[in-house]
């Protein structure tokens, strides 16, 4: 260009005017570009980054416009600031290389002197990048019954880099907990045939990597290697204790409005859950130290009904355990009819002429349920039910006309009574 320039000048000369100079900034000829990035004679692997910079004649920074970079046959763009440029991303392959970078700015280029550096196969040493458990989903590093059910073995996942010809397996300790397996695209998930073999244990794994028959990786060279799981899958205790039948002496509050029923359960102390009654919201409950749990609720007081308890448990790994227990509330008073003695005419007076009167009571309350008798307001026997009868016995120590009052109770606390007249006549007895 200045031997062109040159030529035109004595033209010009003759002609009485001179070459003009380039715009400012557009001639590149003496412009130096330098490597900032890699270093002359320095080693990389593959991929890596260059950056450049390029200079003007009189040492200022010289502003292109774009670049690319030449290695091994093969051409790269950068990404342009100013002076200085960046290709991100570089392949060659491993041995000696030499870089040569081209910069441009308007119609003038200007390439870089030839910069040797060496490309280490990246790929030389086979490694383990990630151990992860994919039935994990969280991950929280804990394997509940929901993600991993009675059944179901456990399964690794690894992830690893220079693999060709590689192949992986799963060791617990020094025992092979897998068979020996390939990768596809540097990656394999496998399951384990034998684990867990409990359901609340950790597992402490090292994914091995074998070339042939020779280990290449250990722990202390490849540390990615290693991963732990906790398996907790075990049901948590759960359990509703109140059974069988209740009534009105039940009431476990009795300065509360209503029939307050508490019901009660057990669960394991690291456990928390719920505890619920049918036709009534469940209430949370949060065991004691011995696992006691308890929640009360307004239930009716009429009739005789059947309820279901049911107590929830979860445990801090999310394992849920259900149980159910069922209670009766009886608020029906007993039957009781006077079999004997048969009063007179059938009206309500019967009469005694020997002492003690014997009483027979017919009920459809329970085995073992209280039977009581009263004279005129005084208990003077009483006796339990058994096959739906109850037999007492009242004393008379004069003739005489007298109240009595047969007084049974269920086992629920509920009352029946029934009253009649006897008129005592043991005068001549």
């Amino acid at each position: 260009m200045r031997w062109a320039c040159a030529v035109a000048g004595i033209a010009m000369i003759v002609s009485g005017c001179s070459c003009p100079p380039p715009p400012p900034g557009t001639d590149c000829t003496d412009t130096t570009i330098s490597f900032e990035t890699p270093t002359a004679d320095q080693t990389v692997e593959s991929p890596f980054d260059v950056s450049i910079s390029a200079k003007s004649a009189n040492g200022n920074a010289f502003a292109f416009d774009s670049a690319t970079l030449s290695v091994g046959g093969t051409t790269f763009t950068a990404t342009v600031t100013g002076s200085r440029a960046t290709f991100t991303g570089v392949t060659a392959a491993a041995g000696a290389q030499t870089l040569t970078a081209t910069i441009a700015q308007g119609s003038c280029s200007k390439s870089s002197s030839p910069q040797a550096i060496t490309v280490r196969d990246a790929c030389s040493t086979p490694r383990v990048n990630v151990v992860s458990f994919p039935q994990d989903v969280m991950p929280l590093g804990v394997l509940n019954r929901t993600e991993l059910p009675p059944g179901t073995n456990l399964q690794v996942k690894v992830d690893a880099s220079c693999v060709a010809g590689v192949q992986v397996r799963i060791k617990r300790g020094t025992t092979e907990v897998s068979p020996l397996t390939a990768f596809t695209n540097g990656t394999v998930t496998i399951t384990l045939p034998t684990l867990p073999d409990s359901d609340n244990a950790r597992y402490d794994l090292f994914a091995e990597l074998v070339r042939g028959t020779t280990v290449v990786n250990t722990a202390a060279s490849n540390p990615q290697a290693s991963a732990s799981i906790q398996v907790s899958r075990a049901l948590p205790s759960c359990a509703v204790s109140t059974m069988g039948t209740f009534g009105l002496a039940a009431d476990a509050d009795s300065v509360t409005p209503g029939f307050q029923m508490r019901v009660t359960g057990t669960m394991s102390p690291t456990s928390s859950g719920t505890l619920g009654v049918n036709g009534q919201p469940a209430a949370m409950v949060v065991p004691s130290m011995t696992g006691d749990v308890s929640s009360d609720f307004t239930l009716p007081t009429s009739g005789t009904t059947t309820y279901t308890a049911t107590l929830t448990c979860v445990d801090g790994s999310g394992n849920t355990n259900i149980a159910t227990g069922s209670f009766v509330l009886d608020f029906d008073p007993p039957t009781v009819a006077i079999v004997s003695p048969v009063t007179v005419d059938g009206g309500a007076i019967a009469i005694a002429t020997q002492s003690p009167l014997v009483v027979q009571v017919a009920t459809n309350a329970e085995d073992g349920a209280l039977a009581q008798i009263f004279r005129d307001g005084v208990a003077v026997g009483m006796g339990t039910v058994a096959n739906g009868m109850a037999t007492l016995n009242v004393p008379f120590g004069l003739d005489g006309t007298y109240t009595i009052s047969v007084h049974v109770k269920d086992l629920a606390g509920n009352e029946t009574i029934v009253t009649f007249t006897v008129t005592a006549t043991l005068s001549g007895c």
